[in-house]
């Protein structure tokens, strides 16, 4: 009986050396993460701060406008690589405004930072309206109270902007160079033949109003469309009859893209009529000549072929 009790007592003694050494281990290795976490925040605290400068497009060297970045610690929450539960990781974090306008900024989470190399990356993803996605990157190093990098949408990387900003630097403010926010107005004027019930032919003139608004897209959509040719914009076509009782329709065109590289605006619509499904598509490219202001377009319908093509001439309203 007392070799049992001795070989019982042992296996409770080691027992409890092995949970004893396992509870020490877990802190130890909790302990390192948790020192690891801090002198990498510690890291990104020293670089912390309001950087401000002048952005220079990548594509002709011009002035793009004033450039704020506010760099500043982030965490995010990962799974351990041993698929043991979840651990704290230290990233960088960039909130960056054109222009001093609000609608013309975007935030930048989760980026690297190291702080041997003084090099960090920040890639964002930006929802645009027509339910996609672009990816946007920022990235530099720092030396002292200076960073120097590069900002652009990863599929336009022609379309980007280099920076040499400072901290607590002066801010430069030029004209927004946005595409959004705004609404912008063009005409097209035309004659009609118009046959009567008496058989008598006359002329109408009638206008027909292609309106473009930018100023409808999210901040994060405006910023990205500083670095992407490609833009959606709402445009509604306005027919208006040149008779008496001034009669109008409107067109909207949801599903619409322009292209900068290009200078096009294509945009198309759809609608059913007896179980049938007709679109209506629009084509436009810009003047060429500099003093004219519009565009050159066609707008066709599957049903009935083409409906008008002219010259839409730019409006105040």
């Amino acid at each position: 009986m007392k070799n049992v009790h001795r070989i019982a007592g042992t296996s409770l003694f080691l027992t409890l050396m092995i949970v004893t050494c396992s509870c020490a281990k877990d802190r130890t290795v909790e302990s390192w993460q948790n020192e690891r976490v801090a002198e990498k925040l510690a890291q990104i605290s020293a670089i912390s701060g309001t950087y401000n400068g002048n952005l220079i497009s990548e594509k002709n060297g011009t002035d793009m406008g004033s450039m704020t970045v506010k760099l500043s610690s982030d965490v995010r929450i990962q799974d351990n690589s041993d698929r043991t539960g979840t651990a704290l990781s230290p990233a960088l974090r960039a909130i960056v405004s054109l222009n001093g306008n609000e609608r013309s900024s975007i935030t930048f989470q989760g980026g690297f930072y190291n702080s041997e190399s003084s090099f960090f990356k920040i890639i964002t993803a930006v929802p645009t309206l027509n339910g996609g996605t672009q990816k946007m990157e920022i990235s530099g190093s720092v030396h002292g109270d200076t960073i120097e990098g590069e900002i652009a949408a990863l599929d336009y990387p022609d379309y980007g902007g280099k920076f040499n900003l400072a901290r607590d630097g002066n801010v430069n403010q030029g004209p927004a160079t946005t595409f959004a926010n705004k609404i912008e107005y063009f005409v097209m004027t035309r004659q009609l033949k118009v046959t009567d019930g008496q058989g008598n032919v006359k002329i109408e003139t009638s206008k027909v109003k292609l309106a473009i608004d930018s100023s409808f897209i999210t901040s994060e959509e405006t910023f990205l469309g500083l670095f992407s040719p490609i833009r959606s914009p709402l445009v509604t076509i306005t027919f208006w009859s040149g008779d008496s009782m001034g009669r109008e329709v409107t067109m909207s065109m949801p599903e619409t893209f322009y292209d900068d590289r290009i200078a096009s605006l294509r945009g198309k619509t759809s609608f059913q009529d007896s179980g049938d499904t007709f679109t209506t598509t629009l084509d436009c490219l810009r003047q060429a000549e500099a003093r004219v202001n519009g565009w050159n377009c066609r707008i066709t319908n599957s049903a009935r072929g083409p409906i008008l093509a002219g010259f839409f001439e730019a409006v105040n309203e």
